[in-house]
């Protein structure tokens, strides 16, 4: 059952001075003990998502409004996508693999091994234009059985990789991160943004039209001011290790479509006193609007 929420639009950009924004969002479902990784589905107008520690994916149906079960178990899954072909792409952190599912509803296994070794537990994924997956693996999986199954890591180090379109073969592109997270690409792909959790900060990688990546600075760091872009980012410096501060738990890299304001750091709950909301930033590390979340009445 739909409800709404009131929110704060608040624009650290004089360029939006005089936009208002909604005065309320829409929640879609409540009763999830850990939403993530929503997808939709326009040829069908629905919306899946995963509720990882219920080892579920739910969908919404747009028509109707009605939510109910897609996938149990679902290998807790965290993120999902589509890709160029509207297949359903997921991260299945319990399963430790990525994986594809197919328009008969059959799954095929795009990569769950490195040189022989288990991956940690693949977290978030997005599809380039040439048909390429890329995606994170930290070890949040595999150090509990709260959000997948507890186990040994077999792989040093949290890594981003990418499996090719054509061979299927899966290759690490970023080896210097401590816990990747959720990542996306520009519109025009030129760009890669990769958020990592533990040191509290988005990076940002040029593209080559061979997928190889280059740069990798900080663009912003995350803490209590729900975003901090650094000033004058040079995406060609080496990156810098921001310090840990309170503030955000999570920061997902999501893109938007505007040209010019295309980056989204999106935060999953509130904090030491600071909000949950949604916030933009340019392509160049500027501020830019941001909704926050008023609590809303308890339920009875």
């Amino acid at each position: 059952m739909m409800d709404t929420i009131p929110t704060h639009f608040e624009a650290l950009d004089e360029r939006f001075a005089g936009v208002a924004g909604d005065d309320v969002v829409e929640r879609l479902h409540f009763g999830t003990r850990w939403a993530e990784g929503p997808v939709y589905f326009p040829a069908g107008r629905f919306l899946v998502w995963s509720d990882i520690p219920n080892d579920r994916m739910l969908r919404w149906d747009e028509m109707t409004g009605a939510v109910g079960p897609f996938r149990r178990p679902a290998g807790y899954v965290n993120g999902n996508t589509l890709d160029r072909q509207g297949r359903l792409v997921s991260c299945e952190q319990g399963n430790r693999r990525v994986t594809r599912t197919e328009h008969d509803g059959s799954i095929t296994v795009i990569a769950d091994r490195w040189r022989g070794n288990r991956l940690n537990s693949p977290n978030d994924v997005v599809v380039r234009s040439d048909g390429s997956i890329w995606f994170t693996d930290p070890p949040y999986g595999i150090t509990s059985d709260y959000e997948g199954v507890r186990a040994e890591q077999e792989i040093d180090g949290c890594h981003v990789y990418r499996a090719d379109p054509v061979t299927g073969r899966v290759e690490i592109v970023a080896d210097d991160f401590e816990r990747p997270n959720g990542l996306a690409f520009s519109p025009d792909e030129s760009r890669l943004y990769v958020a990592d959790t533990r040191r509290r900060h988005l990076r940002v990688f040029d593209v080559d039209a061979d997928g190889a990546l280059s740069g990798g600075a900080v663009l912003a760091e995350t803490g209590d001011a729900l975003l901090r872009p650094r000033r004058h980012a040079d995406r060609h410096a080496a990156p810098a290790r921001s310090r840990r501060q309170p503030g955000l738990r999570r920061a997902q890299a999501q893109p938007a479509v505007h040209r010019r304001l295309h980056l989204a750091l999106l935060a999953d709950a509130e904090r030491d006193g600071s909000p949950a909301g949604v916030g933009l930033i340019t392509p160049s590390g500027r501020a830019a609007p941001r909704a926050r979340r008023r609590a809303p009445a308890r339920r009875p």
